[in-house]
């Protein structure tokens, strides 16, 4: 799967919108705020620049949201999801938390396979979720990519 998405990206490149790390308006809001709140948290917000050079945009299947190539230094977006704000900034959080060395897990932001729908439901006030849990969750995110680069540190 990620071979042929590599590949797709590679032949079928749709827009090179520069900023400092090439990206789409939309996504690079999301991208600028996560590392403002990871600088807060001590967090080396270098590491990013070092790691990706761009956020793409590509149909990916329906179930796919988003998806980090670190061979490529890619963060592939579905397009589908560009004007949704709320789950674009969860599938972004998700993606640099996986830039970070996080894995899944069953709560908080490095949940996978949550539809836009549930992604809503938890995090949208109007649709019955809360701005609180994406705080917390948040929180939780960046504690834990200070935890693990704190221990990458004490290794070298």
């Amino acid at each position: 799967m990620v071979v042929i998405v590599a590949c797709f990206m590679r032949c079928c490149a749709k827009k090179e919108i520069n900023n400092p790390i090439d990206a789409h308006p939309y996504s690079f809001q999301h991208v600028k705020k996560f590392l403002n709140t990871a600088d807060t948290y001590g967090i080396d917000t270098k590491e990013v620049g070092r790691n990706i050079d761009q956020v793409l945009e590509y149909p990916l299947n329906q179930n796919l949201l988003g998806i980090y190539i670190p061979s490529d230094r890619h963060i592939v977006i579905n397009s589908s999801i560009t004007r949704d704000s709320i789950t674009l900034k969860k599938t972004l959080y998700h993606e640099l938390g996986h830039l970070y060395g996080l894995k899944h897990d069953s709560i908080g932001i490095m949940t996978t396979y949550l539809t836009p729908q549930e992604i809503h439901k938890k995090y949208c006030p109007l649709e019955g979720g809360s701005d609180e849990v994406w705080k917390k969750d948040v929180d939780n995110l960046m504690k834990e990519i200070k935890r693990k680069q704190d221990s990458i540190n004490l290794v070298k």
